[in-house]
């Protein structure tokens, strides 16, 4: 086939066009002068976007786009979409858009410029761009190139289940992310309102990602969120502390001693990284210990929820230590939550003047194997949590006077007793939060289904389809 020269036709073609539930209109011609609008004066003339408008008495400049005209100028008025005047050559509106996405103009004789402002095509001689018209509606922003729809299924959702952190993973089965930013700078969670959502990385390598996202409200239905990447230019807006603002006091991941909400970090004492439940953990032995910077130990005068991931290594011990903020030599005071015995039995103390409050459950925590664990305290009863089951504690033993919780100069410890060598935990911990709020037996069943992956439904990947403009036959 012979090289097309000016007047030139070209066609506007996108690729993967279902993908993202859209198509531009077929059979788009473009032109270069007026007499590729229909030959005659009083008929079709070349507009300086390089497609054809013809007489409109209902637009105000008088000239109405042909449906032959590409993307979103089909059957629009001249004056409505912005084009510059002049005749020849394309040229495009001046609407905003944010960066990143590259689209290339192929033309005569194979020359090729692009843009990566935005979707700008440069495709005017004096080398000036604007912004492309053609981004899909229901794109969050044309800057980002990549998506995943994002559904969750939950069949216990109530009203309280609002601004609940919920574990995105994403492995090369669900989604490729090699065109992500390397430490997940582009990362991007929306409704699909187009609402901004707050996440966290807590691991992104291999081809994996481990994301926390603050979910808005699991008791809608079919909630759903839309995760975009591939935005070379985008900066990091990850936002750890927003995704845990629902009562949260303290989120530790523990790849390392972070504390999520940057108030609480723990120092290490003897502990050692290993495999997590999600992503790496803290694997304690004999005495080892992992002390925050101050006392949480007042948190019990009211409402509390304490949850942990646990692998315990079966150790047989009086008490073993899981979160500890207590006074144990001479007096008890303070508060402890572990496990009592092997397979251990769930455990919550509360000291008081004399003697002490002490709740347990009837499950056991069988080593070996990763456990789901968290005692709530509504400021009367306790309740214990196990792999996604919740029963009330049994009461086994009871204090007298006011509750003695007053420990400054105890430290929160993971792993064992703020004050002794006694009641270590001999296992891997992951996962551990402490909540100012008695989180309701959905909340944790929740948690527990979204770090087990039994929560959410990942949708197809899918590429904003790229800008191509090539000959066409007339």
């Amino acid at each position: 086939m012979p090289i097309l020269s000016p007047p030139l036709r070209w066609a506007l073609a996108w690729g993967s066009a279902v993908a993202v539930g859209w198509a531009c209109n077929a059979g788009a011609f473009a032109c270069s002068d007026d007499g590729d609008c229909g030959g005659t004066t009083d008929a079709g003339v070349c507009e300086a976007s390089g497609w054809c408008s013809f007489p409109d008495g209902e637009c105000a400049s008088g000239r109405r786009y042909g449906s032959h005209a590409g993307g979103a100028l089909a059957g629009a008025c001249v004056d409505e979409v912005g084009s510059s005047s002049g005749s020849g050559g394309l040229s495009t509106s001046t609407s905003e858009t944010s960066a990143a996405t590259t689209l290339s103009t192929t033309l005569d004789g194979g020359a090729t410029s692009s843009s990566s402002s935005g979707a700008a095509v440069d495709s005017s001689s004096d080398g000036s761009t604007g912004t492309s018209d053609l981004c899909p509606d229901d794109w969050w922003d044309c800057g980002w190139v990549q998506r995943i729809a994002l559904d969750a299924a939950f069949a216990g959702a109530t009203d309280d289940l609002l601004d609940v952190p919920v574990l995105v993973r994403l492995t090369p089965e669900r989604a490729d992310l090699s065109s992500a930013q390397p430490g997940g700078a582009d990362l991007r969670v929306v409704t699909k309102d187009g609402t901004l959502v707050p996440h966290e990385i807590e691991r992104f390598a291999d081809g994996e990602l481990l994301l926390w996202v603050r979910w808005p409200s699991l008791a809608v239905p079919e909630p759903s969120l839309v995760l975009y990447w591939n935005n070379g230019e985008a900066t990091d807006a990850a936002d750890p502390p927003a995704v845990w603002s629902n009562g949260y006091l303290g989120v530790w991941h523990l790849a390392d001693g972070t504390d999520s909400l940057a108030t609480h970090p723990l120092a290490a004492d003897g502990t050692a990284p290993g495999q997590g439940r999600v992503g790496d953990g803290t694997v304690f032995d004999n005495d080892d210990r992992l002390a925050a910077n101050e006392s949480l130990s007042t948190i019990f005068t009211g409402p509390v929820t304490l949850e942990a991931w646990i692998l315990a290594d079966g150790s047989d011990a009086d008490a073993m230590r899981l979160l500890d903020n207590g006074r144990h030599v001479p007096t008890e005071e303070g508060w402890g939550f572990g496990l009592d015995g092997s397979p251990g039995v769930l455990e919550l103390e509360l000291g008081r003047s004399f003697g002490r409050d002490r709740w347990v459950s009837s499950q056991t925590a069988e080593p070996g194997s990763w456990h789901f664990v968290a005692a709530r305290y509504d400021g009367k009863a306790v309740a214990f949590h196990y792999d996604g089951m919740t029963e009330s504690g049994e009461l086994a033993s009871t204090g007298a006077g006011r509750l003695a919780l007053d420990l400054p100069d105890r430290m929160l410890t993971l792993g064992g007793s703020s004050d002794t060598a006694q009641a270590s935990y001999q296992g891997a911990l992951d996962e551990v939060r402490i909540s100012s709020v008695a989180r309701s037996d959905a909340w944790l069943e929740l948690q527990y289904l979204s770090i087990t992956d039994a929560l959410l439904i990942y949708g197809a990947p899918e590429s904003l389809p790229p800008l191509s403009l090539t000959p066409a036959a007339r």
